[in-house]
């Protein structure tokens, strides 16, 4: 049997049987989409690699332990690498150096906006949002000005909470290119 060739779902139960050729194979397939996820969070590539090895441990004792087909593997896979990337993420500690005051004064001085500077950059975002398409800017509004959660968006608007997160999440991308045309490091106020 060429096992490259195999079903996802066939690749999958000689795995369980005990074949890991079968499973290297399957983690083959879909290294390029799980190194992506791992890219969007994790800048260094010697993490982000060490992340991967973890995750592919991770993955195979999911696989033997917890997959039932009873869907799409590709979902259930997207599923287990996000879970256990926020995991990850959870447990990474920020790390804190010692700052003295002045330092932080000094740099709060060099970064705060005047009023009248704040004000022209809230009315260039308040143009960038209204130059999003009118799905995204819909979601912006609520959630920023209207100070909506997530879980009141997605009942207003009849769709799941984790839609409108991705969704917001492109708004913000969006936003954040805008604003970055405009000249300014960030969206924010």
């Amino acid at each position: 049997m060429n096992l490259l060739v195999s079903s996802d779902e066939e690749l999958i139960s000689l795995f369980q049987s005990g074949n890991n050729e079968a499973f290297a194979i399957l983690l083959h397939r879909y290294a390029e989409q799980i190194k992506y996820s791992i890219r969007q969070i994790i800048s260094s590539i010697e993490e982000a690699e060490d992340v991967f090895q973890d995750l592919s441990i991770h993955f195979s004792i999911k696989l033997k332990t917890a997959y039932k087909e009873n869907g799409k593997f590709g979902g259930w896979l997207h599923c287990v690498v996000d879970n256990y990337l926020c995991s990850y993420c959870r447990k990474m500690k920020p790390k804190i150096t010692d700052l003295d005051l002045e330092t932080v004064k000094d740099w709060q001085n060099e970064y705060e906006l005047s009023s009248q500077d704040r004000e022209h950059k809230y009315a260039e975002l308040r143009k960038s949002v209204k130059e999003l398409p009118e799905e995204l800017r819909i979601l912006v509004e609520m959630k920023i000005w209207k100070r909506m959660t997530l879980e009141a968006i997605a009942v207003k608007l009849n769709s799941n909470k984790s839609t409108i997160a991705k969704r917001l999440q492109s708004a913000y991308h969006q936003l954040e290119k805008s604003m970055l045309a405009k000249g300014y490091d960030d969206a924010f106020i």
